[in-house]
């Protein structure tokens, strides 16, 4: 298996891009399939930090799906610079939709 996450005593790489401001010590791999990341500070998809609201209630809902108690959020967005949270979306319903790769929530909305 190819290793994504490389680390050194100062810095992180996803691949070969650096992780900006990742905290070596604190560093882990969340979701190693969603190459989904974590340090004592953020969240990273890959080499780009999402705006997480809520640190500790941030969980994947389905692939690319995740949230936390605020929002809901498309983490692949962050990988062309766009907004991730998914306005309109209720993170308190928000669910996968079964064998399907989206998610839908109370009122029926669907990214």
């Amino acid at each position: 298996m190819i290793k994504v996450f490389i680390l050194d005593d100062k810095n992180i790489f996803y691949t070969d891009e650096q992780i900006p401001g990742a905290d070596v010590s604190s560093f882990e791999v969340v979701d190693e399939k969603s190459n989904v990341s974590k340090d004592k500070n953020s969240y990273y998809y890959c080499s780009y930090r999402i705006p997480v609201k809520d640190y500790m209630t941030f969980e994947q809902i389905k692939g690319d799906y995740w949230k936390d108690k605020y929002h809901v959020y498309d983490i692949s967005k962050a990988f062309y610079g766009q907004d991730c949270i998914l306005t309109g979306m209720d993170s308190q319903t928000a669910k996968a939709v079964r064998d399907r790769n989206y998610i839908r929530d109370k009122n029926g909305k669907c990214p």
